[in-house]
């Protein structure tokens, strides 16, 4: 706890702590659980292995292939860096936590995890290969299986039974295991079929974690948690379905506004089963609990996506325009445009916005007087290449193709537009301003998101020419952060000098190369996203 516990905060401001975290004592667990019990509820712990443990390695390096040092992870991921099932010393260690669990949680079920994890480490690991060839295994896949099973033996030994994800199906399923199916339901189809029992979660229908533009109510409330194509035998095996919110960025006002009124929906699905659900009839039902809720302190969520939101440059240049739809008649948008927290009191969306110098605009979309989901930025610059033309060396991928002179500053986020972008390709930008211009600084701005395998350039230049055809470099960096571990940032190149005449700018950025060795997607090609290339 005094290290696996706490995680630095990368995007904290100034002012807020830099670490974040902390952990559970045993009093604060029975507590927990004698709670639910008062209530017919059994709290099931869910113990991550082999993989989604950068946490506890970080406080016991000893326990990975490769000995660390590590640090806990700041954002979510999959890591190459997994325990080691090569090493006794681990499985002491899992058994010793166990205990400790299983003292904690009075329940029949101890969840162990078993998904997401890379045999990177496994496949190059002396004692993991050692392992595989004393237990006449075939390969790292079996190894995992071997893993699950050996601590099935040890669960069961104490009475318990054993639930994993539907990875824990690869390399051959333990013995008496139960599968929780995740992506999609045919992993539970698979081990009903195999006489395990399983619990359906699929991310179509149960993932609250996910947009609301991604799962809404209706999507929910759809949800069947016994697959039609199981036989009656198979069938019983299904114990039910759950939905999950994973947490652990997730302050309370975001965990409300993601599971309700979604878990209304969850929760009739699974007691009516396929049968004698009615969406149309069951949606009047779900405006009675807005007031409970209003009253419980339950800062709920909308039944679907709330609205839409489209900026374009206006004729001229003469600024943007910023069109809101709001997608329900329930729904209305406050907005702001100087950057600061929308509220109930901000200016109500009724008309096109017009934008004409820099700024942040924030919109929210509202429900019964109060914001029910994430709000929506635009950041606005003018600068001289505003609109101008840009040619470029090789075709952008399809998925990427937004305009890197329209003055609008991409999000974090690369799946929500804004970015242009290519695959395992270096790429050359030339920017036309068409008339000569006086300009004293350049910006080129990129992404990094590990996760979505978006890197910064290895190299980045920028070149200026009055005439298209003589260019002069200005700028140019060579980026050792270009593979960094940071999951996400975005990256500004800019060069600053005393101001000269141009009429070109020519940006040229290097790929990244393949996934670096410790991201768990090694040896895979990159992404490379540009958003904006501004000239001042």
């Amino acid at each position: 706890t005094e290290i696996g516990g706490w995680r630095k905060e990368l995007d904290h401001l100034p002012g807020e702590p830099a670490t974040s975290g902390g952990f559970y004592t045993q009093d604060d667990v029975r507590e927990i659980v004698a709670y639910a019990a008062e209530r017919h509820i059994t709290v099931v712990p869910e113990i991550e292995m082999p993989g989604h443990s950068m946490a506890a390695l970080a406080a016991y390096p000893e326990l990975s292939c490769v000995g660390g040092a590590f640090e806990v992870e700041s954002r979510w991921g999959i890591y190459a860096d997994v325990y080691c099932a090569g090493s006794e010393k681990t499985f002491e260690f899992m058994e010793n936590v166990l205990l400790e669990v299983m003292e904690l949680f009075p329940g029949e079920y101890i969840h162990i995890g078993g998904d997401e994890c890379p045999k990177l480490q496994w496949d190059k690991c002396p004692k993991c290969q050692q392992r595989i060839a004393d237990e006449n295994l075939a390969d790292s896949h079996e190894l995992q299986s071997y893993f699950i099973t050996r601590i099935e033996k040890f669960l069961n030994a104490h009475g318990r039974r054993l639930i994993g994800w539907d990875e824990i199906l690869e390399g051959g399923l333990a013995p008496a295991a139960t599968v929780q199916s995740w992506r999609g339901t045919t992993g539970a189809v698979a081990a009903a079929q195999a006489g395990h029992d399983a619990i359906n979660s699929p991310f179509s229908h149960a993932y609250f974690d996910y947009d609301i533009g991604a799962l809404n109510l209706e999507q929910v409330y759809s949800f069947n948690p016994v697959p039609d194509e199981l036989t009656a035998e198979a069938a019983a095996h299904i114990l039910g379905g759950e939905c999950n919110m994973w947490t652990e960025s997730a302050p309370q006002a975001l965990i409300d506004r993601k599971v309700f009124p979604r878990i209304l929906a969850m929760a009739e699905a699974l007691w009516l089963g396929a049968d004698g659900r009615d969406y149309a009839e069951f949606l009047p039902r779900v405006q009675a609990h807005y007031p409970r809720l209003d009253y419980l302190g339950v800062t709920y969520g909308p039944e679907d996506k709330p609205f839409e939101l489209d900026t374009r440059l206006l004729p001229n240049l003469a600024g943007w325009e910023v069109n809101i739809t709001p997608l329900h008649d329930d729904i209305e948008i406050r907005y702001t445009c100087d950057g600061s927290d929308p509220s109930p009191e901000s200016a109500r969306y009724e008309k096109p916005i017009h934008v004409t110098e820099n700024g942040l605009l924030r919109a929210a979309p509202l429900k019964n007087g109060r914001i029910v989901w994430d709000e929506k930025q635009v950041q606005f610059t003018r600068h001289a290449a505003l609109g101008k033309p840009v040619t470029f060396s090789v075709p952008d991928n399809e998925r990427y193709t937004a305009s890197i002179t329209d003055g609008l500053r991409g999000p974090r986020n690369d799946r929500l537009g804004h970015w242009h972008g290519w695959e395992d390709l270096d790429f050359t930008a030339t920017l036309d301003l068409e008339k000569i211009t006086l300009v004293s600084r350049i910006v080129a701005t990129f992404l990094h998101h590990v996760t979505h395998l978006v890197f910064l350039p290895r190299k980045v230049r920028l070149a200026v020419s009055v005439d298209g055809a003589a260019f002069e470099t200005i700028g140019e960096w060579d980026n050792p952060a270009a593979q960094f571990r940071d999951p996400i940032n975005i990256v500004d190149f800019e060069k600053t000098f005393t101001e000269r005449p141009m009429r070109f700018v020519r940006l040229i950025a290097e790929n990244a190369g393949v996934v670096p060795d410790w991201h768990w997607r090694a040896g895979q090609p990159t992404w490379l996203l540009c958003d904006q290339l501004q000239v001042f």
